[in-house]
This record gives C-alpha cells, sequence and structure tokens, in this order.
C-alpha cells in the first residue's frame, strides 16, 4: 500500500491572522496559483525561490499598495470553506469510538522528572570545565573566608565588648551573594 502525504501550510500574517492555509504542492505550485490569482500580485520569476517570493507579496506594505487584505481574501476564498468542512468533518467522533484517556497529568513520575533535570544540570556543569573549575574555587574561598571570620569574631566577643563583635567585617557574605 502506498500512502502519498501532501505538504501543508498554515500561514499567518503579523496579529496572528490566517492568509494562507492548504497544499503546497510540488515546487509550492499550489501555493503560487493561490497568491498569483490574487489581483494586483506579481507573478513569481523564473527560477525565483516561492518562499521568498511568498514572504515579499504578503507583506502589510504590499497589502497597502494593492489595497487588499490577503486574510479578508483567504477567508472568502473556496480553499478556507474546503478546510471549514474538512474540520467540522473530522470533529465528529467515528461511532463506538471513546474520549482519550490519561491515568495521571504527566507523563512520567515526579522522581523520574526530578531525576532528568538533575542529569541535565550535571551536563551543563560538566560541558564547561573552567566556569566549574572557577565556580567551586570560588565557594571553597568564600567559605574559608566565612568561617576565618566567625573564628575571629567568636575570639573578639570573648575578650571585648559586644560593639566590637558587630564591626567584624561581613565582605565574605556580600561576596557569597554576589557570586552565586
Amino acid at each position: 500500500m502506498l500512502c502519498y502525504f501532501q505538504l501543508q501550510l498554515f500561514l499567518l500574517k503579523r496579529g496572528g491572522e490566517e492568509i494562507y492555509v492548504g497544499p503546497l504542492g510540488r515546487h509550492s505550485c499550489h501555493l503560487i496559483d493561490y497568491f498569483e490569482q490574487i489581483e494586483g500580485v506579481s507573478k513569481i520569476q523564473d527560477g525565483y525561490n516561492p518562499a521568498t517570493w511568498m514572504l515579499e507579496v504578503t507583506t502589510q506594505s504590499q497589502e497597502e499598495i494593492l489595497g487588499v487584505r490577503f486574510s479578508e481574501v483567504y477567508k472568502n476564498s473556496e480553499l478556507h470553506q474546503r478546510n471549514k468542512a474538512l474540520i467540522k468533518e473530522l470533529s465528529i467522533p467515528p461511532p463506538g469510538s471513546s474520549d482519550l484517556h490519561f491515568p495521571t497529568q504527566y507523563s512520567r513520575p515526579f522522581l523520574t522528572q526530578c531525576l532528568a533535570c538533575l542529569w541535565k544540570q550535571r551536563l551543563s556543569y560538566w560541558r564547561n570545565p573552567p566556569y566549574t573549575v572557577v565556580l567551586e574555587e570560588s565557594s571553597i574561598y568564600t567559605g574559608g573566608e566565612y568561617l576565618l571570620d566567625k573564628v575571629c569574631c567568636r575570639l573578639l566577643r570573648t575578650t571585648n565588648t559586644k560593639d566590637e563583635y558587630f564591626k567584624a567585617p561581613e565582605e565574605p557574605i556580600n561576596f557569597l551573594d554576589h557570586t552565586n
């Protein structure tokens, strides 16, 4: 059995309005025929890229020059009517069919999703070793400074007044906030 699928194009203009929904055809012949039938649209030149031509003839400035709205042309076209009829036909479920049912909201359990995220995070760090080394070194340096300051503060607290305790530098904590 030979199955043949025809490529379809869903073309929107700025603002999300449909200006062409239909088959492309061999070498975009259906698309070209559709737009060349619109009065004032220039014909495609031999050897010209159909995608480039289509984007050039459907610009907003071309709509203003031609005095036509491509979205209105499409809404009034036979192609649009055929698409609406096809949508209506395919929207009716066949007799005896049942609605789709999924046992859970998510495709994978929560733990599996967490492990996948952790695995991707690990890969992203190890793909960039210089960044990982700098991050680890700065964390070790910051942790060492923090511990050293805590020890100094404890010594100050036991020998002096509370005022000197509050004069202890907080630079390692600030550095930690800025590096992470």
